[in-house]
């Protein structure tokens, strides 16, 4: 049965070996980040969500089993996680 970590581990991989999605994602963080500075609100919850409703923007539009399941999905995610170590390795 997959569990929050799997599901981390499968968007993280989607995210760091699909071009085009990687492209997305930098610039949806690039945003979020500039306006998490503006807003003084932390920079991990802003990538966090701007990461999840990235994601949220391709799941197909109606009501359908598979649409539940991937939302499901998604919900599942460790998007702060993700976020924590997408923000520390531009430290580096």
């Amino acid at each position: 049965m997959a569990n929050q970590t799997t599901f981390t581990a499968l968007v993280r991989l989607w995210l760091d070996n699909d071009p085009g999605l990687t492209e997305r994602a930098h610039s949806a963080i690039k945003t979020a980040l500039a306006v998490a500075a503006g807003n003084d609100r932390p920079p991990t919850a802003a990538v966090a969500e701007a990461l999840l409703n990235l994601l949220l923007e391709d799941v197909p539009a109606g009501s359908s089993v598979y649409n539940d399941l991937i939302r499901a999905a998604l919900y599942g995610v460790d998007w702060r996680e993700l976020a924590a170590d997408w923000t520390d390795s531009q430290g580096d």
